[in-house]
């Protein structure tokens, strides 16, 4: 077959955790809005990519459950972030 070279289109994550308290942490954030997303059990997130997210840290014993992917689109939509060079230059492809 042929190479296809996609990009991540939409982003999702699918939260499985039921009751799942904001003392608990693991919040998504969308770093672009400020917003913060509590995990709920049985609900699922979807934004378009790139888009700056973090997920605070989860606090105590009890594990989150979520599943997460992406949905492709074929070609190169955005540049990727590939760190920085030597010197403190960053680079993107």
């Amino acid at each position: 077959g042929r190479r296809v070279t996609c990009s991540r289109d939409i982003a999702v994550i699918y939260y499985l955790t039921e009751d799942w308290k904001e003392e608990n942490g693991g919040a998504l954030v969308d770093v672009e809005t400020g917003n913060r997303y509590l995990p709920e059990f049985n609900s699922l997130i979807a934004f378009k990519i790139p888009r700056y997210h973090a997920v605070e840290p989860v606090r105590g014993s009890r594990p989150r459950y979520s599943i997460f992917g992406w949905f492709l689109t074929e070609g190169i939509l955005y540049d990727l972030y590939r760190g920085e060079k030597p010197g403190g230059e960053k680079t993107r492809r």
